[in-house]
């Protein structure tokens, strides 16, 4: 137990001043004024009782003193305020959500053309992509076919953004390809529309879902499509 209780003091010591070799009776003296300390309260062998307000002190050598409470209370003080910094300081997201929304769709553009895959199901007919997507999302996407004005139905893939998957349609147009992302929002917004990296994109939501358009196709073209595409939601 002695030796136990000689590694605490010395520790202390290093922490809070510089060596002095003490006998055993200032040593035991050291450690009962430490302890009572801790506890508040003041020393019963001190014939002077000092009030609670004034904080004991120890000398040692000539030039040094201890303030036990004070510097207690600071490490405690400094302790408290790093736990709190920490609670505080908001989290980094993953790299992944450091990127706007908007440039994770245009990356997921071009790499659906450059390695693939651009279609899971590749069908012109919505009857056959629609229901390819049952099981794969916990949701319905709506899927419209414009081939009547020249914008036809490729099919379809799943998509997996920032750990939730999406549902991706994919249309053509003179050899120009548009993925149009998909999946659930409770609000609505009017067309935005952007450019990132020469990509155009337009986005927009009906209260039910929030769809993404990117496509290189000239930003005419695709408003064009945009405006087929919202005018047969609507009759939905």
């Amino acid at each position: 137990m002695k030796d136990k209780q000689d590694e605490e003091l010395s520790a202390l010591i290093q922490q809070q001043a510089t060596r002095y070799k003490m006998d055993d009776q200032l040593r035991a003296k050291f450690r009962t004024q430490l302890l009572l300390a801790s506890a508040g309260q003041p020393d019963p062998a001190s014939k002077n009782k000092a009030p609670k307000s004034i904080r004991p002190k120890i000398r040692l050598g000539k030039s040094w003193a201890i303030d036990l409470i004070g510097w207690r209370n600071l490490a405690i003080s400094f302790l408290f305020g790093v736990a709190l910094t920490l609670l505080l300081t908001p989290r980094i997201p993953p790299l992944s959500l450091l990127n706007s929304i908007d440039e994770e769709l245009v990356a997921d553009h071009v790499r659906s053309l450059r390695v693939g895959p651009l279609l899971q199901v590749q069908s012109s007919d919505r009857h056959t992509v629609k229901p390819w997507f049952q099981g794969k999302l916990d949701y319905a996407p709506p899927v419209l076919d414009l081939a009547a004005d020249d914008f036809p139905l490729l099919g379809g893939r799943v998509e997996h953004i920032d750990k939730n998957s999406i549902a991706t349609l994919v249309y053509g147009r003179h050899g120009h390809v548009i993925n149009l992302f998909v999946w659930p929002s409770e609000s609505q917004s009017a067309i935005q529309n952007t450019q990132i990296k020469g990509f155009n994109l337009s986005h927009w939501s009906d209260a039910r879902m929030q769809f993404w358009v990117v496509s290189d196709m000239d930003s005419t073209e695709l408003a064009r499509f945009v405006q087929l595409l919202q005018a047969k939601l609507l009759k939905l």
